[in-house]
């Protein structure tokens, strides 16, 4: 039998550590699937599509800091038909071996079994702390985090109950979407006339005093960076109008834009 030459083997092993060592960690949120018209919906369909096939070979975990879906509610036997190319994505990047990790926002908090059993997506509903190559990150949506925000919190409440999620399960599915996109578009129009930044670099900069080194956040669609003192804060913007991302590489947190 021919023996195989030496150096294709080394040349091989050589093509798998760097393709290791080119691994991130990435950061997306507020996508809103499901709230725009079906020509900017396809667009921005095509734009996630194409980024989750960039990590299928890039990424080693992808969180997701909520309301990627501008609702979901798990139900037992239905599947929102528009969400589906999304779905068969993120099924495709788990099978590639990508952690993907959904922090739930407040668009899509009804998040059930279906993301941990059927596509092996880890959920957390409370903010995520970490330590990873040394460093502490403090990972969420953000929601909450402007205590001026009074009608936010209180719809929240609502949202939240376990009497709403009652209501909703014995609802149709088309009736309960109706709803959800009415109450969407009054948390817009009520969100585009508070400031944001103010409260959430506050925030970040209280974390910093607490050690935290890098802090993520979403939900103000308002991408933006912050060092400080050798500590980064980053809001992910939106996938809506900025298609914007943060990775993390080589002790080194940035932000992106997908083009």
């Amino acid at each position: 039998m021919r023996e195989r030459p030496v150096h294709f083997e080394i040349c091989f092993f050589n093509k798998i550590i760097v393709n290791l060592h080119m691994k991130k960690i990435y950061f997306l949120s507020d996508a809103h699937l499901g709230i725009e018209s079906q020509e900017h919906e396809s667009h921005k369909e095509k734009q996630l599509l194409s980024f989750f096939r960039h990590l299928e070979n890039h990424a080693d975990t992808l969180y997701i800091l909520g309301d990627l879906f501008d609702f979901w509610f798990d139900y037992r036997w239905v599947i929102p038909r528009h969400y589906l190319n999304i779905i068969s994505a993120l099924k495709r990047l788990t099978e590639h071996g990508v952690k993907v990790i959904y922090c739930i926002g407040n668009h899509d908090f009804w998040l059930g079994n279906f993301f941990n059993d059927d596509l092996n997506i880890e959920v957390h509903r409370e903010p995520i702390q970490m330590e990873m190559d040394g460093h502490r990150f403090y990972i969420g949506h953000g929601d909450g985090i402007n205590k001026k925000d009074i009608g936010y919190l209180f719809l929240k409440a609502i949202l939240r109950s376990p009497i709403t999620a009652l209501a909703c399960r014995l609802m149709h599915p088309d009736l309960t979407f109706s709803l959800a996109r009415w109450f969407s578009s009054i948390s817009r129009k009520h969100r585009a006339d508070l400031d944001h930044r103010e409260p959430y670099i506050n925030f970040a900069k209280e974390l910093f005093q607490e050690g935290c080194q890098f802090v993520v956040f979403g939900h103000t669609h308002d991408p933006m960076t912050l060092h400080l003192n050798g500590c980064t804060y980053i809001n992910t913007g939106d996938w809506i109008n900025h298609f914007t991302y943060a990775v993390y590489s080589k002790d080194s947190l940035k932000l992106e834009k997908w083009t």
